[in-house]
């Protein structure tokens, strides 16, 4: 048989796809837009370094309100006007040009010191001031210095050509059809959108961390790891979680995030940005393998823009860039797992590949459970099929009941030795991994004492609305209870084993989806979207079948979430203008004032030292320093020094600083703008 030429191949899958009318609007579309670029181009090089010149005069003055707060008697508010010269047509609108004033030069009647809360915005300054400026009989209030660009422009220019783009596709009846199968082409595409996410991770990286205690446990672990010190570690963190007046954290997590970031230590010491490569190159291999699981399930064009949701997403991308977390690795190594032990109930293939998947599918089932405690569904999932199965073998009345005779489709062209390849690595590794260094998640369990029917029904609550938070946009509650339907039909679907993929897969990412929801109603700790990454890309896959059918059966509601969605998108690549933000830090654990308190305390304070802190994981990151979190006054005499900081103070009143019985038991002994460091005084 002769082989299909690639080229008329996609000559005839771009003919199949644009009609004569869309090519013609399209190659008109990218015309304007391809100019448009160019100019707000050349514009922002002529603009580039240039500073300009213009009159400031008062526009309108009233007396200042009395329900502002800062207002004082006597006072005015002024709105002063700009009249820009160059380009002034262009400079009225924020959705064009950004304008920033970077001096004033005031008319020597204009008493600049009395001057309250400066503000620019578009071509408005405004101010308050206790002088009366319209009895000064002046027509300029003086002149700004402003710089120009047009990046507003220049991203409204790219939203509004992928915004006709995406209705212009979804015009075309024939995307709801497979046009070629699945092949070369679309491993390009898969490796064109994980460099997209790529590129767009790195743009947001910035130097520093939140206060988020979390990552100090991981980075701490890894180190102890990579320096053979894993006992005197979790003998330093068991004390202090335990000393910690509220439930805090583990006393060891897992060890496969900490496995990740041992060799990252070794080779480039205590680096952030090391550190966070991990999340983004995790996230990065998702995003492709993503987008080939969705192309062997659905039409190329919705199988791209399901990956798109993943892929430009500011929900995931900013979290990704800047959280040295367990959770992208686990979406990666959760999701391979999944995948791999989903084909041991797949269509029938050689013994050689039944060993093979079952052996990388036990392998990628234990490091996934090594990552986070809750990689254990999928090893319930998978027991949970098998016992199907056996009960089909042994009890086959059982499936005569009609909510049970679905399962009874459940098949595998596998033998039981082939299936007990898993549970055979996964028991052994984990024990392993258990004698030689902990069994990892150890105070974790302890969590589940509290549970409750009020904590139960608190998370049901919690996690119904927390799936919004994967769209970036206002309304994602209203926007998400739409899109509840479009996974309802995309799950009713995948049950009957469309594109070749049979039933048995589909149920078995059916039964882990409702396993992993059980598990997070059980669990105590809520700690937002992150909990739920592994269920987003089935998620993604039944909303995306949803609306396939939904289109082809109910075409108003289908192709209303079509542009709904597709808009979203648009507004996705609009928010990443954020990538040419500052990524220098400015609060956090790493600021410059962070790093002078840490160095501080390292060479002042003795090795020995407890110190009360909010964050004490952070703290012993940082300085190796024992420490345990408090409110509580009386416990001072448990420590030698207390540290305070401005943000994580703010809203626990239980110690006030500068109450007398703080100031009596303490001596301030090192101060900065974010920190002040406190001895304590011993009785």
């Amino acid at each position: 048989m002769s082989k299909a030429n690639p080229k008329a191949t996609l000559n005839t899958t771009l003919n199949a796809i644009f009609p004569k009318w869309a090519k013609i609007s399209l190659c008109v579309l990218s015309i304007i837009a391809v100019v448009g670029i160019i100019g707000t181009f050349m514009l922002n090089q002529s603009t580039k370094g240039e500073t300009y010149s213009a009159n400031l005069s008062l526009h309108e003055q009233k007396v200042a309100l009395d329900d502002d707060k800062n207002a004082i008697d006597g006072e005015f508010s002024y709105t002063a006007r700009i009249y820009f010269e160059k380009y002034a047509a262009l400079l009225r609108s924020s959705s064009i040009s950004n304008v920033k004033v970077i001096s004033y030069a005031w008319d020597n009647k204009v008493d600049s010191t009395a001057f309250k809360d400066l503000k620019h915005s578009k071509r408005n300054v405004f101010f308050n001031s206790t002088q009366d400026l319209a009895t000064l009989g002046v027509e300029s209030l003086g002149k700004v210095e402003y710089t120009i660009d047009f990046n507003p422009l220049l991203w409204n220019i790219i939203k509004i050509f992928i915004g006709i783009l995406t209705l212009t596709f979804l015009l075309i009846n024939t995307i709801k059809h497979r046009l070629v199968p699945f092949g070369r082409y679309d491993y390009a595409l898969a490796l064109i959108l994980s460099l997209i996410t790529l590129i767009l991770c790195v743009g947001q990286v910035d130097n520093g961390h939140n206060w988020g205690g979390d990552f100090s446990g991981y980075i701490a672990q890894g180190i102890a790891l990579a320096n053979g010190e894993v006992a005197q570690y979790i003998a330093d963190n068991t004390l202090m979680m335990s000393q910690c007046d509220w439930l805090y954290g583990p006393y060891a997590y897992p060890w496969g995030f900490p496995m990740l970031l041992a060799p990252l230590y070794k080779i480039f010491g205590f680096n952030i940005y090391a550190f966070k490569s991990i999340g983004i190159i995790c996230y990065t291999l998702f995003v492709g393998i993503f987008y080939i699981f969705c192309a062997i399930r659905l039409p190329r064009i919705y199988a791209i823009f399901a990956t798109l949701f993943f892929a430009i997403n500011p929900s995931m991308t900013s979290s990704v860039a800047n959280n040295i977390l367990s959770d992208i690795p686990f979406l990666l190594f959760g999701f391979i797992t999944l995948i791999i032990l989903a084909k041991l109930f797949g269509e029938s293939k050689s013994r050689s590949y039944g060993i093979f998947i079952a052996t990388f599918g036990g392998i990628f089932m234990l490091f996934a459970s090594l990552i986070r405690m809750n990689g254990f569904v999928i090893l319930c999932a998978l027991i949970a099929m098998q016992g199907i199965l056996l009960a089909k073998q042994f009890a086959p009345n059982l499936f005569k009941a009609k909510i049970l005779k679905p399962l009874s489709l459940i098949d595998s062209p596998y033998s039981w030795k082939i299936h007990a390849i898993p549970y055979a690595i996964f028991i052994v590794g984990f024990a392993i991994v258990s004698i030689t260094l902990s069994s990892g998640g150890s105070g974790h369990f302890g969590m589940l004492a509290n549970i409750s029917g009020a904590s139960i029904l608190r998370n049901a609550d919690y996690y119904v609305e927390i799936f919004k938070d994967f769209f970036a946009n206002e309304g994602r509650l209203t926007l998400f209870a739409l899109c509840v339907p479009l996974i309802y039909f995309g799950i009713k679907d995948s049950l009957k084993g469309a594109n070749g993929v049979r039933f048995s897969e589909n149920i078995f990412y059916v039964i882990f989806a409702c396993g992993f929801l059980a598990l997070l109603l059980l669990w105590i700790g809520i700690q937002g979207l992150r909990f739920v990454y592994l269920l987003l890309p089935f998620a993604v896959l039944w909303g995306a079948k949803g609306l396939i059918i939904l289109n082809a059966d109910r075409q108003f509601f289908g192709r209303f979430m079509s542009v709904l969605l597709l808009i979203i998108l648009a507004n996705c690549v609009l928010d990443f203008k954020k990538i040419f933000d500052s990524t220098i830090t400015t609060s956090g654990a790493y600021t410059k004032e962070a790093k002078e308190m840490w160095a501080f305390i390292d060479k002042n304070t003795p090795k020995n030292a407890v110190i009360l802190f909010r964050k004490p994981r952070v703290l012993y990151l940082n300085t190796h320093r024992i420490s345990f979190a408090s409110n509580n006054i009386a416990r001072f005499d448990e420590v030698d020094f207390v540290l305070w900081e401005r943000d994580l103070w703010r809203g626990y009143d239980a110690i006030n600083i500068d109450s007398s019985a703080f100031l009596k038991k303490t001596e301030l002994i090192y101060k900065n703008a974010q920190f002040k460091l406190f001895k304590v005084i011993k009785q």
